[in-house]
């Protein structure tokens, strides 16, 4: 979910952003430090250096990354997904304002609870 956000602001002007190993090698630092950030990407970091061991090697938590990235994006790619994304933005533009089960209802509409979680996406 995080990964998506980190993605999905390039899907209006239609384009995948995926970030060298060099521009994530600070991230991974960051979350290495006791002060490290709460953006999306450091939660993604964060999460990896988790799994993986605060000492595991930056190319161990590299490839958790990407393959991460893959199956992000691989999502993000799916036109139920898309309209799911562009009906919560527009309820966004006309409210301000969502709670979580608001825009879970109105991505509903477009996909089935449970569908994205389907190893054969």
């Amino acid at each position: 979910m995080h990964l998506a956000g980190d993605f999905a602001g390039g899907l209006a002007v239609g384009v995948e952003y995926r970030p060298f190993d060099s521009e994530l090698a600070p991230w991974i630092e960051l979350i290495r430090k006791p002060a490290g950030g709460f953006c999306d990407r450091c939660r993604i970091i964060r999460q990896l250096v988790a799994d993986a061991g605060i000492d595991a090697p930056d190319a161990t938590i590299l490839s958790a990354y990407r393959a991460a990235e893959v199956r992000t994006l691989e999502i993000l790619r799916r036109n139920d997904v898309r309209a799911a994304i562009r009906a919560v933005a527009a309820a966004l533009m006309q409210t301000g304002r969502l709670h979580g089960e608001e825009a879970a209802a109105i991505a509903g509409a477009h996909i089935a609870p449970g569908e994205l979680s389907k190893p054969e996406i």
